[in-house]
């Protein structure tokens, strides 16, 4: 991988959409060297972040769409997701992990795309809206190039980047 590489997606806002974003996010990802760890860190947190977009950004209204922007170097992974709703508070969200909501529906999201990707930052758009910024900084172990073995077939190499 060298240079910044782009992938820009809009879907309309049903969550039958979720499951074929991740699809073409994670086939992105794939033909540009990121291993299967790397890349079920961002399933996840691109899931929790376009579910989050769809369901209380846009109420699920289908005539509004879910942006999402992928940006990969090589040593970093950038995720934006846009969506046009109300906009929300997140650090006064309640703590899911309080004993008090350890059961109660909902509200895990940011946790779970905190704890796949390295910074997740929200921010409300101009104009109304919310932007969910996600980073991953990628290690020698999170990217591999896929070479031809000589076979016919390709096999997967770790590149020879510096760990974090």
């Amino acid at each position: 991988m060298t240079g910044i590489t782009r992938l820009r997606l809009a879907i309309s806002s049903r969550r039958t959409a979720v499951e074929g974003l991740q699809t073409t996010v994670d086939a992105f990802l794939r033909r540009h060297g990121l291993g299967d760890e790397a890349r079920r860190r961002v399933e996840v947190a691109v899931g929790e972040a376009v579910g989050n977009a769809i369901v209380h950004g846009h109420r699920e209204d289908p005539r509004k769409q879910v942006r999402l922007a992928v940006e990969l170097d090589g040593r970093q992974l950038l995720v934006r997701v846009h969506d046009d709703g109300a906009g929300f508070d997140g650090p006064r969200s309640a703590d899911p992990r309080a004993p008090e909501r350890r059961f109660a529906p909902g509200g895990r999201g940011f946790l779970l795309m905190r704890q796949a990707m390295d910074e997740v930052h929200h921010r409300p758009r101009p104009g109304g809206g919310t932007t969910v910024t996600m980073r991953a900084f990628l290690s020698a172990g999170d990217i591999v190039a896929t070479s031809t073995s000589g076979r016919g077939g390709s096999r997967a190499v770790a590149c020879p980047w510096p760990a974090r």
